[in-house]
């Protein structure tokens, strides 16, 4: 049931369908913590289609932000305390390529695109 909440939730997450989305974490809190082939987050895609609704159903069920999520939200704090336990985090690259600063930058976070040398991070290579 879950690889099929998990697909049901990116398909609904694709086409806009809050109600949908709200329907498969209602029935399932764990599919919001779902990623998709590549490794994207649920909540992530929701991120990337800057669809607030969708993303405030999603949220409280993802459990902690990787990386990745907090450059997307702009939560520094979380994303200096995860670059401040494994650095090399700075230089990881998501599922679809992009690293913790391209999508700090993509969705306007400039104090996150400043996180991983605030928090000691080799970002030069």
């Amino acid at each position: 049931m879950v690889a099929s909440s998990s697909e049901d939730l990116f398909t609904a997450i694709d086409a806009g369908d809050t109600e949908r989305v709200r329907s498969l974490v209602d029935a399932d809190p764990s599919c919001a913590r779902s990623r998709d082939a590549d490794g994207v987050s649920a909540l992530l895609r929701a991120r990337y289609r800057f669809d607030d609704a969708i993303v405030e159903t999603i949220r409280p069920h993802a459990g902690d932000l990787d990386v990745f999520e907090a450059a997307a939200f702009g939560d520094t704090t979380r994303l200096l305390a995860v670059l401040r336990d494994d650095p090399s985090l700075a230089q990881a690259f998501a599922g679809d390529g992009f690293t913790e600063p391209h999508l700090a930058a993509f969705f306007d976070g400039t104090d996150a695109a400043r996180a991983p040398p605030d928090a000691g991070a080799d970002v030069a290579t």
